[in-house]
Formats: structure tokens, C-alpha cells, sequence
């Protein structure tokens, strides 16, 4: 791994400042230090009977952001079906995706992996290695029919469907509706009879609509474009409510539980910028998460920040499946207690990561109300679409050596640090100021570097392709970038 002296020179710092740091009059720096779960066996997995032998629905949809449903606190609801579910659920107020790229925050999903350590950066490569097991080969081994449903054709193979029996995916031409999609799932549980299931949903609508009025939104008003963004939400709720209604009239209300949550948010100009996977501020990695589990677990909030990390070591521990055979970042959100359980923040600051070498490189740390932003690389707002439209050609430059290619852990070019519960929106940048604050917040991404180094997960170089196969140029179309 390339090593420099930015994290040299941090490590001191930290070590020297780490105490005055961590004492500082802001609250929030009490908050433990990232350090990651360690290899299965070290650590007692928490078991509860509770989920055992339930089905599991796992729903999400590509760019949803909750701040357009009134489950959290906006109104009008676009969303007033899946608010209704979320009443009698676990809501999570502050959960964030990995990243803002769904294939690297889909990966870290199905594996509890964040992108650098989890080998899902780039973009086709942005998958679980083969070797990394997923939520669905955990299910599947303890005896469950797995499906996955989708009108999203990233998905497909890469390692994201490993552990599916029924994979169910639309095409890049012609997609599919996300009343098909309903449709596609409905079938699937009729297939499943008396076993068990776990089923996949994922909606891609939200960003079809992205790419096909890529050039309709520039220049929109925001008004106009929010209310386009609302429409097309609006009616994936009622797709998603006849799914949720039809598992109850198939029998399935009490022995299904529903994970609700998003792959990623979407800009809508709040940056200057309407699309996905470019940064990593608010509106592109916000999104809600609740799961919907009548009778077995309390109606409740958690408030603290939630990464989706750990949507997957808390399914297996809390369907009594025990852990991963791999490390995981993510860490057990529950407990058991009785018959039910008991739900718990995490124990450390939250991660995400954008790591796409041919156009941007962005972490994101969480801790309290803060967060620390560390850019590798970026592009300009008006850049963008040049960019985006040229990928093919940068990374085929990069495959002669034309281009550099950059280490996935490069001296920052840029750091932000924000008090969301002062400036929700990002405006003011304090990386200038609270000089004490930032210091805190690199610490916390260099132990995260730490783990990947102490667990043999090393950076790797970008692995570019020579010549574009057939299912590439399938899935760079998906993506709009053909």
C-alpha cells in the first residue's frame, strides 16, 4: 500500500491530541473511536429466537431520500403507504448508505463491507469478491428460498446476486415497471409455499428518470424538479403498497419482517448538481431505513447516525444465523431480551466511501453531529457531464498507462467538516476554524485505513479494462454512460 506522509504526520497528532480531543466541550467527541468487528470468533455473535423462522422482505429503491415522506416529518408525504408501514416499525431517523454509487453500497448491503476493505470500489467492479459471502448465501444455507426482483440491470451477476435462487432482472432496454417488479415478487412468493423466504426487491425507477431527463433538468427550477421527483416517488409507493398488501392477504403479516431503506440518495441541485455518485454530502447519502417486524421487536426511533453496514450482521444475528465467515465493518445493532429484542446504536462513528479512481474519490466520517468530508479527487459541477460521458474513453487511458492511476488512500485535496445540527445543508464549512474538531475526525478515518492494513486488506490498483466485453457495455449502458 502507498503510504505518505499526510497519515504519517496524522498518526502523531492523533496520539499526541487524541486525549484533548476526545475531551472536547463539543458532546459529540465522546463518542468511541472507529475500530471495525473483528474476525468471527472473537466476539460473541448475539442470538434471538424472535426473526427465527421468519420470512425476510428486503425493499429498496435507487436515489429515495427522506426528506419527501412524512415518516419523517415532511408534509406532504409522497410516500403516505410506505409511512403507514413505518408507523409500526424501528425507524431509523440518521441512516446513511456506503456510498452514493449503488453498486458499492448495495455490495456492503448483502455483505456488511464498506468499499475499500470490502474490495467494491471502481465501478463494474464494484461487487463482492468472491470470496466475501452475502446476506442471501446465509439465508439460503440455512434453508431459505432467496429471490431477487429488480428493473435495475446493474445488479445483475457480479456477485451481487450470489446465493439467489430465483434471479429475476430486468433488461437495459424496455425496463420493466415497478408494478412488474411487484408483480415479478408476488409470483416469487407464491413459488416459495410453505419455505421460508428471503426476497430482494430493488426499484431502479428513480434513477431511470435521472438518466432519461438528464439533459431536461438542467437549468429546471428547483420547484419543477422536485415536484417531477416527487411524482415518480409517489407512484412506487403504490407500487410498494400493493406488495405489502398482498403478502398480508397471502397469510404472511405475522411472519414477515420488511427491511425498508434506500441505496442511495439523489442530488437535486443542493450542490449545484442534479445525479448520483458524485460526493457524498446530505441528499446523496441520507435515506431512510426502518424494519417493520409486528410482534417481535418495540415500535421505536434511533436518532444516532446508522450506517447500512450494519443492516446485514444485524439480520443474521437477529434471524439466529450467527455471523459472517469474513470481517465485517458493520457491526450487531440488537440485543436479545426475553422473546424480543432490544435495538442499540452503533458503537463507533459511521463510514462511507465513493471510490470511482476515473472520476471521484470522496470518504465521509460521522461521528455525533459532525461530519468530516476528505476529497481525493472531484470534478467541477460543470465538468461533470463531459466526464460522465467520457468514462469509457478515460478508462481505456488508464489501461495504457495514458493516464495515472490513483491509490485508493492519496493525500485528500480537499476536507470539509460540518455541524449538521447547526447547518443540516452543508454550507458552512469549519475545516478552517475548529482546527481541534477536524484533528478528531481524521483520527477516525485513519483507524478505518488501520483496519484495512491490520487485516491484510490492502489497497489495490484499479483493475481497468483492456477491451470492454458485451455484459460491460450492458451495464455502462444501464448506467447512462452509452
Amino acid at each position: 500500500m502507498k503510504e505518505y506522509s499526510y497519515f504519517h504526520k496524522l498518526i502523531v497528532v492523533f496520539i499526541l491530541g487524541y486525549c484533548c480531543a476526545c475531551s472536547s466541550p463539543n458532546p459529540d467527541s465522546t463518542t468511541s473511536p472507529v475500530s471495525s468487528q473483528e474476525i468471527p470468533g472473537e466476539s460473541a455473535a448475539v442470538v434471538s429466537e424472535s426473526f427465527e423462522g421468519k420470512n425476510i422482505v428486503l425493499i429498496t429503491i435507487d436515489g429515495l431520500r427522506p426528506d419527501v415522506m412524512g415518516v419523517y416529518g415532511h408534509a406532504p408525504s409522497a410516500t403516505p403507504h410506505i409511512d403507514a408501514l413505518a408507523s409500526n416499525s424501528v425507524v431509523f431517523d440518521r441512516a446513511y448508505a456506503t456510498s452514493s454509487f449503488i453498486g458499492q453500497s448495495l455490495s456492503s448491503l448483502m455483505t456488511g463491507r464498506l468499499p475499500s476493505a470490502g474490495g467494491t470500489t471502481g465501478l463494474l467492479e464494484a461487487h463482492p469478491r468472491d470470496e466475501t459471502r452475502t446476506l442471501a448465501q446465509e439465508f439460503g444455507k440455512a434453508g431459505y428460498y432467496t429471490g431477487i426482483v429488480t428493473n435495475q440491470p446493474r445488479v445483475r451477476g457480479k456477485g451481487l446476486t450470489k446465493g439467489f435462487e430465483d434471479v429475476q432482472i430486468g433488461p437495459s432496454k424496455n425496463r420493466w415497471s415497478g408494478k412488474e417488479v411487484v408483480r415479478r415478487s408476488l409470483s416469487f412468493v407464491d413459488d416459495a409455499a410453505e419455505d421460508p423466504f428471503m426476497l430482494f426487491v430493488h426499484f431502479g425507477d428513480i434513477q431511470q428518470w435521472l438518466h432519461d431527463s438528464a439533459k431536461d433538468t438542467v437549468g429546471l427550477a428547483p420547484d419543477a424538479l422536485t415536484k417531477e421527483y416527487r411524482t415518480i416517488v409517489t407512484a412506487l409507493d403504490f407500487s410498494i403498497e400493493k406488495l405489502i398488501k398482498s403478502l398480508a392477504s397471502d397469510g404472511h403479516p405475522e411472519d414477515t419482517v420488511i427491511v425498508f431503506t434506500a441505496s442511495q440518495g439523489v442530488e437535486l441541485g443542493e450542490h449545484g448538481f442534479v445525479g448520483d455518485g458524485w460526493v457524498l454530502y446530505e441528499e446523496s447519502v441520507n435515506v431512510p431505513l426502518f424494519i417493520h417486524a409486528p410482534g417481535m421487536t418495540e415500535i421505536q426511533r434511533l436518532r444516532e447516525a446508522v450506517s447500512l453496514v450494519n443492516v446485514a450482521p444485524t439480520l443474521l444475528s437477529s434471524f439466529g444465523l450467527g455471523t459472517f465467515g469474513h470481517t465485517t465493518e458493520g457491526e450487531t445493532l440488537t440485543k436479545a431480551v426475553g422473546d424480543t429484542l432490544e435495538w442499540k446504536p452503533p458503537s463507533k462513528p459511521q463510514v462511507a466511501e465513493l471510490i470511482i479512481p476515473e472520476r471521484c474519490m470522496v470518504r465521509a466520517v460521522w461521528s455525533g453531529s459532525r461530519k468530516y468530508i476528505a476529497t481525493i479527487s472531484n470534478h467541477p459541477v460543470e465538468d461533470r457531464p463531459y466526464i460522465h460521458q467520457s468514462f469509457p474513453q478515460i478508462t481505456l487511458a488508464m489501461s495504457k498507462g495514458e493516464e495515472p492511476i490513483p491509490e485508493l488512500w492519496e493525500l485528500p485535496s480537499k476536507e470539509e467538516l460540518f455541524n449538521l445540527s447547526a447547518d443540516p445543508d452543508e454550507k458552512e464549512d469549519r475545516s478552517g476554524s475548529a482546527v481541534e474538531e477536524l484533528d478528531f475526525m481524521r483520527g477516525q478515518l485513519e483507524e478505518y485505513r488501520l483496519h484495512c492494513v491490520k487485516h491484510g486488506l490492502e489497497s489495490r490498483r484499479y483493475d481497468v479494462h483492456d477491451a470492454p466485453e458485451l455484459e460491460n457495455i450492458e451495464d455502462l449502458e444501464s448506467l447512462g454512460y452509452l
